[in-house]
């Protein structure tokens, strides 16, 4: 049985499926960006050109921040809701937090900040809340966790501030 009938059929059959095999690989070829705030500090670039070969550019993770409890004892986070500022009691902390940027040497968000007033004592005091504006900085690399921010400095809406060193001050603890 002849499958083609003539060399002209031929002859278009092979365009076509040449051209399929050429449109995918262009469609094929592209060069994509992407971005993702909270996981690098620049965008990561992949490039696949025609010849099929790739190449791919990583960005370095951001740092992150002790968000539960005492520095070290859990794994350190990127853009929490919350940071105790003290870790024991649990008396102080800014909660609510939403992050407007998050780069490889700061951090800045707003929140509320909660500070147990201990009237009569810790265990029956009032929390006091208040409007705060919260920055993270001076990234330090830990022995578990990649860089670490280790500075926090608050700003309430009525314009006290105060700063608390958050990095591993234990450095038994499993994560620091």
């Amino acid at each position: 049985m002849k499958l083609f009938h003539s060399p002209w059929v031929l002859a278009i059959v092979l365009v076509v499926v040449i051209a399929a095999g050429v449109t995918g690989g262009l469609l094929a070829t592209r060069s994509t960006s992407h971005k993702s705030p909270s996981k690098a500090a620049a965008s990561s670039t992949t490039t696949t050109t025609a010849a099929r070969s790739t190449t791919t550019t990583t960005a370095a993770p951001l740092p992150r921040v002790y968000s539960v409890a005492c520095p070290g004892e859990y794994p350190a986070t990127l853009t929490p809701s919350e940071i105790p500022l003290s870790c024991a009691d649990e008396n102080e902390y800014v909660s609510g937090i939403t992050w407007s940027s998050w780069t490889a040497t700061s951090a800045q968000g707003h929140g509320t900040l909660y500070v147990n007033d201990c009237t009569p004592d810790c265990a029956g005091g009032t929390f006091q809340t208040s409007p705060t504006s919260v920055t993270l900085s001076d990234p330090v690399p830990s022995r578990t966790q990649g860089l670490i921010f280790v500075m926090v400095t608050w700003i309430t809406s009525s314009g006290s501030s105060d700063s608390e060193d958050i990095g591993c001050s234990i450095s038994s603890f499993k994560y620091c």
